[in-house]
């Protein structure tokens, strides 16, 4: 890692602290926008979940539409690499497109959402164990008002979790902007839609940094499960922003209490960042710590 970032010793330390979650990106058969993308949609899936499984379970019974015949049904075909090599073959063959058969067909394979929500619920082993986030870039680009309202409702519906850093994206996902009141929102979509950003790094100087100059907070343990929570807790688990919300003063924060008596253990105690409970039996000390405490606040 020295080597690597530079010697970087605060850059390193945030490096050793990462979780990682597999996160598979597709792309969705709907075009959006002038330039006609297609909408970025990402299953999170918990770490708990072999690779192996995901592979097997998940990407190997995804399927694409290979062509559709005059007067037959789709030929859908599975995203294996032998199939998506023989699409980008096909296209060059009748669009004109240059470029390795493979990285043709990678750029040009696209999936149906419910296909993808369909496989996800079919197999028992990812229950409660995957988050749907969809790009909210490629979602604005879709009009309440035009043709695919109910498309953008239905990716809505279908997505956990939304990519953005917006400030109005973030409050209509939570039913705070275009609606009278949150609950309004909630009954239509059925779940808030809450929001979650990163930086999206292609570079190491990149890394951490938004380019608004803010941080995506989360109120959780850094694992799967404190991810997941947000979708539970909308409002109080996730804060995009410059400042860490609830930042307290540091002279009224009890980081830690250490105990000089030979009768007691001169390890030191560690209070959570949030909550702290001070469990025993009767008569066990809980009075006897917490009016220490005090006196050593205010004598």
């Amino acid at each position: 890692l020295n080597t690597l970032f530079n010697n970087d010793t605060e850059l390193i330390d945030k490096i050793k602290h990462i979780f990682v979650f597999p996160n598979i990106e597709m792309r969705l058969n709907h075009f959006v926008g002038r330039n006609s993308e297609n909408i970025d949609f990402h299953v999170i899936f918990s770490d708990e979940i072999p690779i192996e499984l995901i592979e097997e379970n998940f990407i190997k019974k995804l399927e694409f539409v290979f062509d559709t015949p005059i007067g037959n049904s789709a030929d859908k075909r599975s995203i294996s690499p032998m199939n998506i090599k023989l699409f980008g073959e096909k296209l060059k063959r009748e669009q004109g497109f240059d470029g390795d058969d493979l990285v043709v067909g990678y750029k040009h394979v696209s999936l149906d959402i419910n296909d993808i929500i369909n496989v996800l619920q079919g197999i028992s082993d990812f229950k409660d164990k995957y988050l749907t986030v969809v790009d909210d870039d490629n979602l604005g680009m879709i009009p309440w008002n035009g043709r695919d309202h109910n498309i953008r409702k239905t990716i809505v519906k279908r997505s956990n979790l939304q990519f953005s850093n917006n400030k109005s994206n973030i409050e209509w996902g939570l039913g705070l902007r275009g609606y009278k009141t949150p609950e309004e929102f909630l009954v239509e979509f059925g779940h808030y839609l809450p929001s979650i950003t990163g930086s999206d790094a292609h570079t190491y100087d990149k890394m951490f940094i938004l380019d608004n100059g803010q941080h995506c907070w989360v109120k959780a343990n850094a694992n799967f499960e404190g991810l997941r929570q947000i979708i539970f807790e909308p409002f109080e688990r996730v804060k995009i922003q410059t400042t860490k919300p609830e930042e307290k003063n540091g002279d009224k924060v009890i980081d830690r209490i250490e105990i000089k008596d030979p009768n007691f253990s001169s390890e030191p105690i560690y209070f959570s960042e949030n909550l702290t409970c001070i469990i025993g039996g009767k008569s066990t000390g809980k009075s006897l710590l917490l009016r220490e405490i005090a006196k050593t606040i205010d004598k």
